[in-house]
């Protein structure tokens, strides 16, 4: 059994995370008060309670009372940190998180932000939020101006990513707001106005967004690191893209693709590909070669580690691709006798049959005008329906209707 605080550490941790408040768990079995002192470590719990808890929770009872490590956050920290690459310390690092009794908040603040990040990685934005909120915490108490900006910029971004963009403009106005008070460095006060840029769009505050990127361009871009200049400029260009400028937008979007290399951040790489296929597609006319360029870059990456949002944008792009193709974008068909691209030089269509003249007063002549058809010229004329358009001659030539002309056709004397 895990003894206290552990035990009630452990407990907060996988009810938050679930986004259960203390009456959804304890039901009718237990009262929130004695829940309440389980999980401040006033009271130890029994086995009975463990088992009612676990069900509760949908978790094994091993997820409560597991045994530890016995390692503190700081050398979990330092163990995750020296990993070869590839290896997920996500779990171990969340185990050891639950278990800190909290003496040492600088170290408790690294790991909920490595947790927060490989929460948001995985499109898991309830769970970063909650991370994030426990961020916001401990950067209030250690008082460090870098630290409370970085967490609200996350903050904002992931309570945007929810569909809360109203929820999301106070975390960014005062992450900017404290980036410019404790005179913070390029980056972090480009990456709070950043996410600014992008919550103003989104609520049509495109004034101020536009101000906003004016002050971006003119004072921060020119210094700024090449990941974040590109993702400034994609905020850029939705600014643009939302008030009908598609050509700007486009343009800032161009300007991002060549400051970004795929070895600085993959995702971001990817994903701004896509936004500029979007773009591209929005334009009048589309610029369908640019999209088809930068959509055949950007789908094998997204499928690869994108999000699950992410998949869902990237195969709606691709419908609107293939309707902005148009027919042009099919399989071209070739006439009969000529290869078709791209297949063998040996397979050629089949040549359809041809259909020649009828001869008068042939079998087939008297029952095509019983059919109400009529020969013109030794061809088959087929009657059009009443009230028909007819755009173009059958016959390779201007002709009248059928039941109008008085012409007499070749070896039918007497005809009308």
């Amino acid at each position: 059994m895990l003894d206290q605080p552990q035990f009630g550490r452990r407990l907060r941790r996988l009810r938050a995370a679930r986004g259960l408040s203390q009456a959804d768990v304890v039901g009718d079995g237990m009262s929130t008060g004695h829940l309440s002192r389980l999980e401040s470590g006033e009271r130890r719990p029994t086995e009975r309670t463990v088992a009612y808890l676990a069900r509760r929770l949908g978790v094994d009872a091993s997820a409560l009372t597991g045994p530890t490590d016995g390692r503190s956050l700081t050398a979990v920290l330092a163990s995750v940190a020296s990993a070869p690459a590839g290896s997920d310390g996500t779990g171990v690092l969340g185990r050891a998180v639950e278990e800190d009794p909290g003496e040492d908040p600088a170290a408790r603040w690294q790991a909920l932000w490595l947790l927060s990040r490989d929460a948001g990685r995985d499109g898991d934005y309830e769970l970063e939020r909650v991370r994030l909120l426990e961020l916001l915490e401990l950067s209030r108490v250690l008082e460090a101006p870098d630290l409370r900006a970085r967490s609200l910029v996350r903050y904002a971004r992931c309570t945007r990513a929810l569909g809360d963009a109203d929820g999301a403009e106070p975390a960014a106005v005062e992450a900017l707001s404290v980036a410019r008070a404790a005179e913070l460095g390029v980056p972090d006060t480009l990456a709070a106005l950043t996410v600014l840029i992008g919550v103003e769009t989104e609520l049509g505050r495109w004034e101020s967004a536009s101000r906003h990127v004016d002050e971006m361009e003119r004072d921060l871009l020119p210094g700024a690191p090449s990941a974040l200049a590109a993702e400034a400029l994609w905020a850029a260009a939705e600014v643009s893209d939302r008030q009908g400028d598609e050509a700007t937008a486009l343009a800032r979007l161009d300007t991002a693709l060549d400051l970004l290399e795929g070895g600085d951040d993959l995702a971001l790489w990817a994903r701004l590909r896509a936004a500029a296929t979007a773009t591209a597609l929005h334009m009048s006319p589309p610029r369908v070669a640019a999209a088809e360029r930068w959509l055949a870059e950007a789908a094998p990456v997204l499928g690869l580690i994108g999000t699950p949002t992410q998949l869902q944008e990237l195969h709606v792009l691709q419908a609107h691709l293939a309707f902005a193709q148009g027919p042009a974008g099919r399989r071209p068909r070739a006439e009969p006798g000529r290869a078709v691209p791209g297949a063998p030089a040996s397979v050629l269509p089949r040549p359809r049959a041809a259909v020649g003249p009828r001869r008068p007063g042939s079998r087939s002549w008297r029952a095509a005008s019983r059919r109400g058809s009529r020969p013109w010229n030794g061809w088959r004329v087929r009657r059009p329906s009443p009230g028909a358009v007819i755009s173009r001659p059958t016959c390779g030539r201007p002709w009248p209707p059928p039941w109008r002309h008085t012409s007499t056709p070749p070896g039918r004397p007497g005809a009308r």
